[in-house]
């Protein structure tokens, strides 16, 4: 039995996951938080980590680090994504961690983030012999993966995180008919090369990983009364039309709605509807007739090829 730790270094949140592994039998998960970061905010499209970003880092890992050596891990897994990947001072975030916590950042690139994702979507649900994209919403990036339970066919990392969104885009509060209209545009034009795929390969199942999903399912629940049902499980079924009127309503509610509105955590309240607008248009376009939610993910991804070996 070997205890592990596994910390996911995302653009909005830093993900922590303490698992127990064993040659004899399943990962067994021992405990999972995470915490939101904002590590783009106000840097992002400029290719920098800013300085308060970088601090709030620094202090989610000293949190980390105590809850660590609490748990007795003996090997620690930090896992750094887009928004480290893409700043020009992201080695020095890496160098920081390094000298003040002793842990060593794997920095991966947007393929290999692709890979670890599904590996934990894999691991989460049962895909079958068909073929389903999988979708999985980040802050600084979004991975897109045709695949069955067997292999992956097409991935890529595309640049189209929320947080680089509207740090890219002066949104209204709430949202304009003329801001929809550019968003849904611009994750067109952007996407081009995955909906040809999708298209080629008549995909009509979408799985969306963890993060906004993971929100969608429980604003749903919520208004459903139906949350006990929902907690523990490493899968959702998605009812479209409830996920369309969940959008609509998101999409004239105001910031200060949101911060009222039941199963929306506090860190999601300002980038749940840009991410709504990009599930939507997907949904639509590929006219996917089946959604479902996988609340495994990269860190989850990373515990099952750790179980291997």
């Amino acid at each position: 039995m070997k205890r592990i730790a596994i910390i996911d270094l995302g653009t909005n949140t830093f993900n922590l996951l303490i698992v127990d592994l064993s040659p004899t039998s399943l990962p067994d998960i021992i405990f999972k938080t995470k915490m939101p970061v904002k590590l783009g905010r106000g840097g992002i499209n400029k290719g920098v980590i800013a300085e308060d970003a970088f601090q709030r880092g620094l202090d989610a890992l000293a949190i980390y680090k105590k809850k660590i050596e609490e748990y007795d891990v003996e090997s620690t897994y930090p896992i750094a994504t887009s928004a480290i990947r893409s700043a020009n001072n992201g080695v020095d975030f890496v160098n920081e961690v390094s000298k003040t916590f002793q842990m060593n950042i794997n920095v991966i690139t947007g393929n290999r983030e692709a890979e670890l994702i599904y590996l934990g979507v894999r691991r989460a649900l049962s895909l079958g012999e068909g073929l389903s994209l999988i979708m999985d919403i980040g802050g600084g990036s979004t991975e897109f993966i045709i695949a069955n339970q067997d292999q992956t066919i097409w991935k890529k990392s595309f640049n189209l995180g929320v947080a680089r969104i509207m740090d890219k885009f002066q949104l209204s509060d709430p949202l304009s008919e003329l801001h929809i209209a550019d968003l849904r545009e611009y994750f067109t034009d952007e996407l081009e090369e995955m909906f040809s795929k999708a298209e080629e390969y008549k995909i009509d199942l979408l799985i969306g990983s963890s993060g906004s999903f993971e929100s969608l399912a429980e604003i749903i629940q919520y208004a459903n009364n139906d949350r006990q049902n929902y907690v523990g499980l490493t899968e959702y079924q998605f009812d479209l039309v409830q996920l369309k009127n969940t959008h609509s309503n998101l999409l004239k509610s105001s910031k200060a709605e949101r911060e009222n509105l039941k199963g929306l955590v506090d860190f999601r309240v300002e980038t749940i509807v840009i991410a709504s607008i990009f599930i939507d248009l997907i949904v639509e376009k590929l006219e996917i007739g089946n959604l479902r939610l996988s609340t495994y993910s990269l860190r989850e991804g990373v515990m099952s090829e750790l179980a291997k070996k």
